[in-house]
């Protein structure tokens, strides 16, 4: 018989509690629950009982999820998925949960749609993906982060890097370009990219990260305070200029372009394809294969439940383009880069460091 799966679903409101235990129950696991961090922690290591996956709201009285995800990393590091109700205010802690360690977010059932249909897919997709992450690897991402150093020794190795690279062309303009492609696990990794770079960065860096609407503009606004590179959020007929960054904008597909008078920009689409991730990725990449030489563009397919993407990156490697994936043992969710490497769609397979590096070189070149 086979044993289901286990998550413990934290949450103050009793009403969301109901609603969570009833879409995870729907979708085959046993729930349990708590009503705050000191309860959840109590039932997680007091009880004697096991729990595969945690839900875990942000704001709850008595001791909140950003506390709660602390104390569950250092005594025992276990998928955690934090539960948001995707406004401004919560958006700063829910970056800060994903670098204690969450995997990633979920939208508060009922938070902005009385149709829950939605919101249990994405809430039963990134639970599926999320529940697979062996223990093993978040302790060693746990170690990783502290090696890091917050970041400190990222921004320390950008200033080194910065004499290796040519002058930025004062148009704007640019002859290679880097796409990345990312979902569960991944705001982190874009974050050390946008750190890592430094101000001489010759190239254009566009971003298709899996996020809702109401994130992405705070995503981009915190990547543009810690970057030396100006980060801005996608807009219509927004330039692509060298040295900056890009990032996709939540509830819209964003498509590289070129105008008439040659200046090249991204535009905003809606989702008329009915792409489950919006932003898609391989709207991004498959924009990117037509409408600039391939031959001169970076693709990387980063950590992601699903296969959004890998078909893009097929697209662009059969065009010529340097395409990577991150390797198994790097990717908190080995999803997307797996179905690209099965599809023959990357050259290569790497960590994450190695990535980093090779975004670095491929600068210098």
């Amino acid at each position: 018989m086979k044993i289901s799966k286990r998550v413990l679903s934290v949450d103050e409101s009793a009403l969301v509690r109901k609603k969570l235990g009833s879409l995870l129950g729907d979708a085959g696991y046993e729930v349990g629950f708590a009503k705050n961090g000191k309860d959840a922690l109590a039932k997680l290591f007091d009880s004697g009982e096991k729990y595969d996956l945690v839900t875990l709201d942000i704001n709850m009285p008595v001791m909140d999820g950003l506390e709660t995800l602390k104390a569950i990393m250092k005594k025992e590091p276990m998928p955690v998925l934090m539960v948001s109700s995707l406004t401004d205010g919560e958006s700063k802690t829910t970056f800060e949960a994903l670098e204690e360690g969450a995997i990633d977010f979920v939208p508060k059932p009922g938070t902005f749609s009385v149709n829950l249909d939605d919101g249990g897919q994405e809430l039963r997709e990134k639970v599926k993906g999320a529940i697979r992450v062996p223990r093993k690897k978040l302790f060693l991402k746990r170690k990783s982060r502290r090696k890091l150093g917050e970041l400190e020794n990222l921004k320390e190795r950008a200033k080194d890097d910065a004499p290796a690279f040519k002058a930025v062309k004062k148009d704007g303009t640019f002859d290679k370009l880097v796409v990345i492609g990312s979902s569960t696990g991944g705001p982190k990794l874009i974050e050390q990219i946008a750190v890592r770079l430094p101000e001489s960065y010759p190239y254009p860096v566009l971003v298709a990260q899996h996020m809702p609407e109401s994130f992405t503009s705070g995503f981009a606004k915190r990547l543009n305070i810690k970057s030396q590179l100006t980060v801005n959020e996608a807009s219509n007929n927004l330039e692509v200029r060298a040295g900056e960054i890009i990032i996709a904008k939540g509830g819209m597909h964003m498509i590289f372009s070129q105008k008439a008078s040659g200046k090249r920009i991204v535009r905003v689409a809606p989702n008329t394809q009915e792409h489950f991730f919006t932003p898609s990725i391989d709207e991004l990449f498959n924009s990117v294969a037509n409408h600039f030489d391939a031959n001169n563009v970076l693709a990387i397919e980063l950590t992601g439940i699903g296969s959004d993407g890998a078909k893009g990156l097929l697209a662009l490697r059969k065009k010529g383009a340097y395409t990577i994936a991150e390797s198994e043992q790097s990717a908190t969710v080995y999803g997307m880069p797996k179905e690209a490497a099965k599809i023959g769609a990357a050259m290569k397979q790497l960590d994450f460091d190695a990535i980093l590096e090779q975004i670095i070189e491929f600068g210098k070149g």
